[in-house]
């Protein structure tokens, strides 16, 4: 029976550990696992809206549909294509929300591949920045400027926390707001945000935004993080043999 985040005491949360380790110990890919990841948070949780898993690939791991979506989504932000084979995109596993059109990963194609081709474009994306920031992910220019950013894990990186109090007026460092999509905000009375998200020893980055109408404290969120854990451990030979789509 779902609850809310706030109602949920700790043997509930560990309850649902459990549920979501043999369906991450049977997915085929990555993919896979994250959205059983994601479907048992919102089955879990009467106050998420949205959760969603990504991670960051170089584009030529990419299946063709997903590339095709990181060049034009390039070519919106005008940016030079075709784009470096290198290129790191954020990349969308698993999907699930109050909307059909948010279960699944191929109809959430606003989202569903979007290239680092910059640090500007990074910038650019507020929620991005701060959830990279987060997971003391460093941001540099790649050597001789092919192939967009590089993303490099800051030594001694944990898993880390993403947390924005209040989605309608949270702002970054530069008086952004954090989550820019204000009339989905609106429409969906999000409040708080919270993310996990690291990397797994291959270097590859993974992270889990779940996007609530509660109003969370930042010691609520803390008890989420350490399911990121769970969920590299359970995917962590996927990762190894790149079996992510």
């Amino acid at each position: 029976m779902a609850t809310t985040i706030h109602e949920a005491s700790w043997d509930y949360i560990q309850d649902m550990r459990g549920r979501i380790e043999p369906q991450l110990a049977a997915a085929s890919t990555v993919a896979q696992a994250a959205q059983d990841f994601v479907d048992e948070l919102a089955r879990s949780f009467s106050s998420i809206v949205l959760a969603r898993v990504f991670t960051v690939l170089p584009l030529r791991q990419l299946p063709a549909a997903e590339r095709a979506w990181a060049e034009r989504f390039a070519v919106l932000a005008s940016r030079a294509v075709p784009l470096d084979p290198s290129t790191p995109v954020l990349t969308l596993l698993g999907t699930s929300g109050a909307k059909p059109a948010w279960c699944k990963r191929e109809t959430s194609i606003g989202h569903l591949a979007i290239p680092l081709v910059d640090a500007q474009l990074v910038d650019g994306a507020p929620m991005i920045a701060e959830l990279l920031s987060s997971l003391q992910v460093d941001i540099h220019k790649r050597p001789g400027g092919g192939g967009g950013v590089e993303l490099r894990r800051l030594a001694g990186g944990r898993d880390g926390r993403f947390y924005v109090a209040d989605a309608q007026s949270s702002l970054d460092a530069r008086g952004r707001k954090i989550i820019a999509a204000e009339e989905f905000v609106a429409k969906h009375s999000i409040r708080t945000v919270f993310g996990m998200g690291g990397a797994y020893l291959g270097g590859e980055i993974v992270a889990a935004i779940v996007f609530t109408n509660e109003t969370l404290t930042p010691t609520e969120a803390d008890r989420f993080p350490s399911l990121i854990g769970t969920f590299k451990l359970g995917t962590a030979k996927l990762a190894t043999t790149h079996t992510w789509l």
